[in-house]
This record gives C-alpha cells, sequence and structure tokens, in this order.
C-alpha cells in the first residue's frame, strides 16, 4: 500500500483506491470468518489489523493531498 501510495503521482490515484477497496472487502470478509484466541478474547485481525492500516493509509491521504480527494473513497467505502 505504501509504494502504491509513493508511486500515486505516476500510476494515478485510482490504482491506490482500488486497492484500498480490496482491503476494504478483505477486511470485511475476515471479520464475519476468521476469528484468533487470544488470552483475552476473540480477536478477527480484519477489524484488528486492516481497518487500522486502511485508516492509517486514508489519513496518509488526507495530509498529502486535499480533503476533496479523500472524500471520494470514503464515500465509495460507505455505499
Amino acid at each position: 500500500m505504501v509504494t502504491l501510495f509513493r508511486f500515486r503521482h505516476r500510476i494515478g490515484l485510482g490504482v491506490f483506491v482500488c486497492a484500498l477497496g480490496v482491503m476494504h472487502f478483505l477486511e470485511t470478509y475476515l471479520a464475519s470468518v476468521f476469528y484468533v484466541a487470544l488470552p483475552f478474547g476473540m480477536v478477527s485481525p480484519g477489524s484488528a489489523v486492516l481497518f487500522s492500516g486502511k485508516l492509517v493509509m486514508l489519513l496518509l491521504l488526507y495530509i498529502k493531498e486535499d480533503a476533496a480527494t479523500v472524500r471520494q473513497p470514503i464515500y465509495g467505502l460507505l455505499l
């Protein structure tokens, strides 16, 4: 994801946003199917790890680009 973010000016922002969408699908699938038993309870790697990574990538995009650019993938993920 960081590599796609770094080359966003060369290959386009659409590839980065499409990878975020794939990451969102994988996160949702793992959150509903796969759980890991830890001493303090059951944890889903989809909601614990991938959501945090997706949020960091969106915040990094917000810092480097403007707010209008970041709103587009957020609206796409909500629909």
